[in-house]
């Protein structure tokens, strides 16, 4: 018992949560993405996106290895989608790991049985059966799949902030973008243009909103493989090419909406970061810009729009 104790302390949390994915008939192959995937959603909920309702999030498995056969238990029946929502015929047949409607990310590490579910989309994309753990998928199950089809990367996430409501009520929707675009410029690129999508307000968790949702993160989608789109002030989404990749963007999303409110609470609602203040960033982080580079910045700065692409 002390050896078996000995070699369980040894493993690493991607190990332990791989072993637990293995232990409920997931197969070596599946059980690391499915810790990937748990982890990432015990990370959302563990950052400060809304504690109640910190989001969703769904995963695109590999086409069906071995594995699948041994997690078919305890299946409640096939569900449909609503709306009359028939999924791309790409992801008929597929399998899908998908969050719980109703649960909250907390439960992650504590009972991922009742918040995570694998499920199976049917052959002709009508609806899906839940195989294993939470018998019905998130409302946004439409956003996921639209948004992982449209720009053919596995893992979709979708998530609340304060912070992001906060600054998207203040002096204009549009030029808070333009002004974390700037950020993002300052703090984490400097060799191609860097851009968030963006949608109006509109209802999520019909077919509708996940096409144009899907459409826009096609339009947006960079060359390390991941799209990011704000939601009016609801939230915002990210696909990306895998869990712990998501993960990363999503908390690069939330610590610069976290700047930028942070600021706008400083300054009194600004319309875009100041100069002054991003010269300070500069200074205090010594972030080695070329001087051009800083003079697209700041110019960019007081126009209210960001692109490194050269006029002429």
């Amino acid at each position: 018992m002390n050896e078996i104790l000995q070699q369980y302390l040894g493993l690493s949390e991607h190990e332990r949560l791989s072993s637990y994915w293995e232990s409920q008939g997931m197969g070596k192959t599946l059980a690391p993405e499915l810790a990937d995937f748990q982890h990432t959603c015990a990370e959302m909920f563990r950052s400060t996106f809304n504690p109640g309702n910190s989001g969703n999030a769904a995963l695109l498995l590999p086409e069906a290895p071995a594995e699948y056969e041994s997690m078919k238990r305890n299946s409640p029946g096939s569900r449909e989608f609503a709306h009359g929502y028939q999924a791309p015929e790409a992801f008929r047949g597929r399998f899908i790991v998908c969050t719980a409607a109703q649960q909250p990310l907390g439960i992650a590490e504590y009972d991922p049985r009742r918040l995570i579910g694998v499920n199976q989309v049917s052959e002709d994309g009508k609806s899906y059966v839940s195989l294993w753990g939470a018998p019905r998928a998130t409302s946004e199950i439409f956003c996921h799949i639209e948004q992982m089809a449209q720009t053919q990367l596995p893992a979709s996430g979708h998530g609340h902030l304060y912070q992001l409501s906060a600054a998207m009520q203040g002096k204009g929707t549009r030029v808070d973008l333009a002004s974390l675009n700037d950020s993002l410029a300052c703090f984490l690129e400097v060799d191609y243009l860097k851009q968030y999508g963006y949608l109006e307000e509109a209802v999520p968790g019909n077919p509708t909103f996940g096409r144009q949702l899907g459409a826009e993160a096609k339009r947006v989608k960079q060359p390390e493989g991941f799209a990011v789109v704000v939601w009016g002030t609801h939230g915002f989404s990210v696909a990306a090419n895998s869990p712990l990749m998501m993960w990363s963007k999503m908390e690069e999303v939330r610590r610069q909406f976290q700047i930028t409110h942070a600021a706008q609470t400083a300054f009194g609602g600004i319309e875009a970061v100041r100069p002054e203040t991003i010269k300070g960033l500069v200074e205090l982080f010594g972030i080695p810009f070329e001087k051009e580079q800083l003079d697209v910045i700041l110019s960019s700065s007081q126009a209210g729009a960001f692109s490194w692409k050269s006029e002429d």
